[in-house]
């Protein structure tokens, strides 16, 4: 069972000092959207994933990610504390969710990124940039980022009794 309380604080710090957001933005996230109450529920969803990295049992880094349907998975939150990157542990967690996808039959993964630094980053683990949402989710622009995993859809996806 994942650790509620690590990841809704490792979440929070990076909302905080990580996101180019307005303060009534961060306010709002922090307080109102993606906090205890709703890592809980997410959390306890069938289709709802979170895989931590640790490090002496202290949380320090998390891929969280829903298994949508159609083959698509949407990834929600890759954090990594400051102190910790750039040793590779935000790209072990993408490549965990890729071979997990692969594995469950999941071709597509997307998401979103505030930070135009970030961009580079997920484009040399072989995202696509698809584009920017302006003015979206209380009024930040988002950068939409795509990546296929192989070339066309699992023929298990659209068998009718999985």
């Amino acid at each position: 069972m994942v650790e509620i309380d690590g990841v809704a604080q490792i979440v929070a710090a990076a909302i905080s000092t990580d996101f180019p957001y307005q303060s009534q933005t961060i306010k709002q996230y922090r307080n109102r959207v993606f906090n205890q109450k709703y890592f809980r529920k997410s959390l306890t969803q069938k289709n709802h994933f979170t895989f931590l990295a640790a490090e002496q049992g202290e949380i320090v880094g998390l891929i969280s990610f829903s298994a949508e349907f159609g083959g698509v998975i949407f990834v929600e939150w890759l954090v990594v504390k400051k102190p910790y990157r750039k040793k590779g542990i935000g790209s072990q967690l993408l490549a965990k969710v890729e071979s997990w996808a692969m594995a469950h039959h999941y071709h597509f993964l997307y998401l979103f990124t505030e930070t135009q630094s970030n961009l580079g980053y997920y484009q040399s683990r072989g995202f696509k940039h698809v584009g920017v949402m302006e003015n979206s989710w209380f009024g930040e622009n988002e950068h939409l980022m795509s990546k296929s995993l192989v070339n066309q859809p699992f023929a298990k996806i659209f068998a009718e009794n999985d």
